[in-house]
């Protein structure tokens, strides 16, 4: 007890301390073990340990001006945010101590909260053709049965989606004829959904020119397909395309099925078949949850 009273004191005077500075946190300022694969409330410095290491950067959240609008906030935050009332001040001194002194047992989350979706695995994600020609950017404003048979125009299984290689999908199959090639997002929880992001690998095999190529994100609230990212691709090269979001929600981009959409096509220059080589997407969710 009389440990614990020493140590509380000693946080105390820290803050007080820093209150006489302003304070601006981030990830920077302390040694964090990359290696990491889960994270720990009180282990404020990220090392892998709780020990006395944590006041400092504990009594620095405290005086901060940290808010968890970002991904970095919102981490830096619960780290320290012992009565998960979305913050970090004076009431969670208690309870850091008490971890700290190994009262009572650190509570720890998987650390990335990331979310990957890959054709390697084939777990949660989806890939279908479809022509919509003659001009592929003319495109309707939904995918579903009526326009995309989703059980005879599924191309999940091609292998020649698993890497960026120069074995776009096409051929002699119904692919060489697709306009647009679609990926779908499975099992999604949209109310956790806080960004994401996609890389996309197309390939000109077929137009005797540069082909243009687009990459699109399907908006279930506006029900528009908003333009992400696009590539001038030569013959018988590669266009590499990728996107970011904001982090924040998300909701707007997934449909009441827990699915998101994304998709490929082309400019009305070539009006040819879309060739894909890859695709993937990451996406991160909250540490709160709703």
């Amino acid at each position: 007890m009389l440990k614990e009273r020493s140590i509380a004191l000693a946080v105390f005077v820290v803050v007080i301390l820093s209150s006489f500075a302003v304070t601006v946190v981030s990830v920077d300022m302390f040694g964090v073990d990359e290696a990491l694969t889960e994270v720990c409330k009180g282990d404020v410095n990220l090392d892998g340990r709780i020990n006395s290491l944590d006041i400092d950067p504990f009594a620095a959240l405290i005086e901060s001006n940290l808010t968890n609008s970002t991904s970095e906030g919102e981490l830096m935050i619960w780290l320290g945010d012992f009565n998960y009332d979305l913050m970090v001040d004076s009431e969670d001194i208690d309870p850091f101590v008490k971890t700290l002194v190994g009262e009572i047992e650190p509570v720890c989350i998987n650390r990335s909260l990331f979310e990957s979706y890959d054709f390697v695995h084939e777990r949660d994600v989806k890939a279908y053709q479809c022509r919509l020609g003659p001009h592929p950017t003319k495109f309707p404003d939904y995918f579903d049965a009526k326009i995309c048979n989703r059980q005879f125009l599924e191309i999940t299984h091609d292998s020649r989606l698993d890497q960026p290689d120069k074995l776009a999908v096409g051929g002699d199959t119904w692919t060489n004829y697709a306009t647009h090639h679609f990926f779908v997002l499975e099992n999604i929880d949209k109310s956790d959904l806080r960004g994401f992001s996609v890389n996309y690998v197309s390939y000109n095999g077929y137009y005797s020119g540069e082909e243009h190529h687009y990459l699109y994100v399907k908006n279930f609230e506006t029900n528009d397909w908003e333009l992400i990212d696009e590539a001038i691709v030569p013959r018988l090269k590669q266009g590499f395309m990728k996107y970011a979001s904001d982090f924040g929600s998300q909701e707007d981009y997934v449909n009441d099925d827990g699915e998101m959409w994304f998709m490929g096509t082309e400019g009305p220059l070539s009006s040819t078949a879309t060739g894909s080589d890859t695709f993937s997407a990451t996406l991160r969710f909250s540490i709160f949850g709703d």
